[in-house]
């Protein structure tokens, strides 16, 4: 039976290194990752980014699953399902520098593994309850809405994160895990 790696980050780990030593070919994402017999084949992509449209009504429907308002501008922060200490912090700054502005909602998905914490301090610092400016979760299960609706999103710059945001054109601020292999 034939064998052939899908390999979407820059550096392979560990399954995939030893995988490819008997595999017929390594789909990879870009040119210059090191596994043997690579044909760059770019990053798989849902379905369900692949059919993302931003337009103006698709943005005020993805808003509407989201429960926010179409006349607000959408800052979304995420740091992916186990999430980010340093970007929670960065969401929870933000919603406190946006508490007054009537324009902006700052969508937080703080993961699971900080979710509490991030819940203690936005109730200490007043941003949760009925206040349309920020909304937290600990998991977004309509990632598509969020960046079909987001106007920035400011997210981890995980392969498949990279690759949805660009399918979908979401304009990103990407923020590299620190320690990640080979920099």
């Amino acid at each position: 039976i034939p064998v052939v790696i899908v390999n979407v980050d820059a550096v392979p780990g560990l399954a995939n290194r030893l995988a490819a030593k008997v595999a017929l070919a390594s789909a990879v994402a870009t040119e210059g990752t090191e596994l043997p017999h690579p044909v760059v084949t770019g990053a798989p992509v849902r379905d369900e980014i692949l059919a993302v449209d931003r337009s103006k009504s698709s943005r005020e429907m993805a808003g509407k699953v989201l429960d926010i308002a179409s006349d607000r501008r959408v800052i979304a922060v995420t740091g992916g399902s186990l999430g980010a200490r340093r970007l929670n912090d960065l969401a929870l700054g933000l919603a406190a520098r946006f508490a007054q502005r009537q324009d902006v909602t700052v969508y937080h998905v703080a993961g699971a593994r900080d979710f509490d914490r991030v819940l203690a301090a936005a109730n200490e610092a007043g941003l949760t309850g009925d206040r349309p400016g920020y909304k937290l979760v600990a998991f977004e299960p309509h990632m598509p809405e969020l960046f079909a609706v987001a106007d920035l999103a400011v997210t981890r710059a995980g392969a498949m994160t990279v690759a949805e945001l660009s399918v979908i054109g979401t304009p990103s601020l990407l923020v590299p895990l620190p320690g990640a292999p080979r920099d």
